[in-house]
């Protein structure tokens, strides 16, 4: 029986120590997620102190920057999907 106990309690080490590096890879990611938030969100501002100080975009130039932004958000979007995909949500324990 001492052998049981000991073999279940190496179990849960192991298993504690990838629930803890689980939850440090969420925060990275999470990390990097919101590092991308704010590139883009500085990336929109910087875009519309360009055009206010020019007083507008010449229609090609726009088509470009939508198409820019278009496909950063297609990436965002493939981001998230990503970590929904690869996480799962833990309920809270209080």
């Amino acid at each position: 029986m001492s052998s049981e106990i000991h073999s279940i309690k190496k179990k849960e080490k192991l298993i504690m120590a990838t629930v803890v590096e689980m939850i440090e890879l969420v925060r990275v990611q999470t990390t990097q997620i919101k590092g991308l938030n704010v590139l883009l969100d500085g990336m929109r501002a910087k875009i519309a102190e360009l055009i206010a100080a020019q007083g507008g975009i010449p229609p090609e130039l726009q088509k470009q920057i939508d198409d820019l932004f278009a496909e950063l958000k297609a990436q965002g979007a493939e981001i998230q999907t990503a970590v929904d995909e690869n996480t799962t949500p833990i309920a809270p324990t209080n």
